[in-house]
């Protein structure tokens, strides 16, 4: 995916997921509500359900507010007083000096050698999977939401306008290769 010159971060995905939230909300709700009813009837598993069903609301609402700070969009803004405008999943548009900004660091993830996986699937290939953008700025920490299929030179690229951007940030990049868990 080719991120526009004007433009530090974009993600893929831009919107929020509210009504995958409220999906699972409402099913675990109902469910829930259904665990009661037959725990009236002196049911231990009905415990067991509405149980799992809370368990299910609260994972659910904590994945919301996680989301809701990702990054979605990292551009340079023209106004005075502001070097970059950050905006979230959540909509919010947060103005920051680049002196304020310590670090920045884009993650890459690949997939390990596979000789039978498909080209640009493997290590050796010049896109990465997965790039997801970890910015530190005075003391909060943030991160984006990933943008996939990346090329390394885009990458690259990047990386590059970050350093000429925040000169007193370190700026790097990492790269994460996930592996089975077989050392055989």
């Amino acid at each position: 995916m080719a991120i526009a010159a004007d433009v530090l971060w974009t993600a893929d995905e831009q919107h929020r997921a509210s009504l995958r939230h409220l999906g699972w909300g409402v099913a675990a709700t109902v469910t829930g509500t259904l665990g009661l009813l037959v725990a009236g009837a002196d049911q231990p598993l009905g415990y067991a359900v509405a149980g799992g069903a809370a368990l299910v609301v609260v994972t659910v609402f904590l994945r919301w507010l996680r989301d809701r700070g990702r990054l979605v969009e990292v551009r340079e803004a023209d106004e005075p007083g502001a070097d970059l405008l950050l905006r979230t999943v959540g909509g919010r548009t947060h103005r920051v000096s680049a002196a304020d900004v310590r670090s920045v660091i884009l993650v890459g993830t690949v997939w390990p050698h596979d000789p039978d996986a498909a080209p640009g699937h493997q290590t050796g290939s010049s896109e990465l999977q997965k790039v997801v953008l970890h910015i530190r700025v005075s003391g909060q920490s943030r991160r984006s939401r990933p943008v996939t299929g990346m090329k390394i030179e885009e990458r690259d690229r990047l990386l590059a306008e970050w350093r000429r951007l925040c000169p007193g940030a370190t700026v790097k990049k990492e790269v994460h290769i996930p592996l089975t868990g077989t050392g055989d």
